[in-house]
């Protein structure tokens, strides 16, 4: 029988390979289901096999590619400066990574939003964008999170979070509302950048940079638990753990602005499954 639950539990999860002009550029990874536990299902590494990730541009050589990438272009310039991106220490780029996620965990909860009133109002199915998306809002914000445990925002990096929140939930709602496919390239084109400002955070933990030190820190409990990181586990293995996740999302939503938005098949992973057996998690216990 619980043979037949994983059998059933990988159909489900998982999706051929559809029409589509995207090359996929994803990291290894496995699908882990956290035993007694709200979170949702989310990609877990080999440490080793994300050392290096492939992170290739797709040419802005489409209007909506355009628009996307320009308006990304001008959300940068002040996030930049404000972050301190030219100036690297471990509090900036701290800072950097707390504004960065607490931004990127928007898109999906905004395009899950829509397509869930789109649905009811047309009275049809989602075909499985919804769940999609809310997952990768989680994992979006799980990064929040585990950064949080690193350093507390003061009143200063909280009233910044406040503005960018508000100017980009207005503008991204605006944006999906009317092209759910030059959104999805926009977020594309961010998890992009965000991939970019990984690497460049990895490249300062090495000997004699900035963020050494986190080479031999402990990743905390949370961040072990949630990515199934072993027990020595260190803040540089979550960054890396972290950088995979975002790769993930650059290619989940280039996928998305490359087919067509009334694509009926279904769409839990837009990626080959493989999960963990022993990990596999049915329902919750009741205490």
């Amino acid at each position: 029988q619980k043979e037949r639950q994983y059998q059933m539990m990988l159909k489900n999860l998982s999706i051929r390979a559809l029409s589509s002009k995207h090359e996929f550029h994803m990291p290894n990874h496995k699908m882990y289901i956290p035993p007694e536990s709200y979170k949702f299902q989310h990609p877990v590494y080999d440490l080793k096999e994300i050392e290096e990730l492939d992170n290739p541009h797709v040419p802005h050589d489409s209007f909506h590619k355009k628009f996307a990438y320009h308006f990304l272009m001008c959300l940068r310039k002040p996030y930049d400066k404000l972050t301190g991106y030219d100036n690297p220490k471990e509090v900036t780029f701290l800072k950097r990574a707390i504004v960065l996620e607490s931004m990127a965990a928007i898109p999906g909860m905004i395009g899950s939003l829509i397509r869930h009133l789109k649905c009811l109002r047309r009275f049809k199915n989602d075909n499985g964008w919804i769940h999609t998306l809310i997952e990768e809002a989680e994992n979006e914000r799980t990064h929040l999170q585990v950064f949080l445990e690193l350093y507390r925002p003061g009143i200063g990096l909280k009233a910044q979070v406040k503005i960018f929140q508000f100017v980009f939930l207005s503008s991204f709602f605006t944006i999906y509302f009317c092209s759910p496919k030059t959104a999805h390239r926009f977020i594309g084109y961010l998890e992009e950048e965000a991939v970019k400002s990984y690497s460049k955070m990895l490249l300062h933990t090495e000997p004699g940079k900035c963020l050494e030190k986190w080479r031999t820190m402990p990743a905390s409990d949370w961040a072990k638990k949630y990515w199934s990181l072993p027990e020595n586990a260190t803040v540089r293995d979550m960054v890396l753990a972290i950088r995979a996740d975002e790769a993930i999302h650059r290619e989940v939503n280039h996928y998305f602005a490359s087919i067509k938005q009334t694509d009926k098949s279904e769409i839990h992973q837009i990626f080959p499954v493989d999960m963990l057996p022993d990990l596999l998690h049915v329902g919750f216990k009741k205490k």
